[in-house]
């Protein structure tokens, strides 16, 4: 709730105050924060991947096998979309 109302807050400054508007589209394509901003999401990716195929091993341990088979499909999803995203960006470059 906290974090949509600081938004709606910014998107007024961004509508209304035009050197806000200016400094944050400087923000948003400088090349420096798009790198991190995909590495972030890049580690972040596979952070998830790995820290949700472990917890497969737990929940089967535990007898929560529906648990662990949802995880798994979660999980065979995920890196089903990284290689069509892959290949798609390879064809393209």
């Amino acid at each position: 709730m906290a974090i949509g109302c600081i938004r709606v807050y910014q998107l007024f400054r961004y509508k209304t105050d035009a050197d806000y508007a200016a400094e944050q589209d400087i923000t948003n394509h400088d090349e420096r924060n798009l790198a991190l901003l995909e590495r972030a999401q890049s580690k972040t990716f596979v952070i998830m991947t790995v820290g949700l195929a472990v917890s497969i091993i737990p929940m089967n341990l535990l007898g929560q096998v529906l648990i662990s088979q949802v995880i798994s499909v979660i999980v065979l999803l995920l890196l089903a979309t990284y290689i069509v995203v892959y290949w798609v960006i390879y064809k393209n470059n």
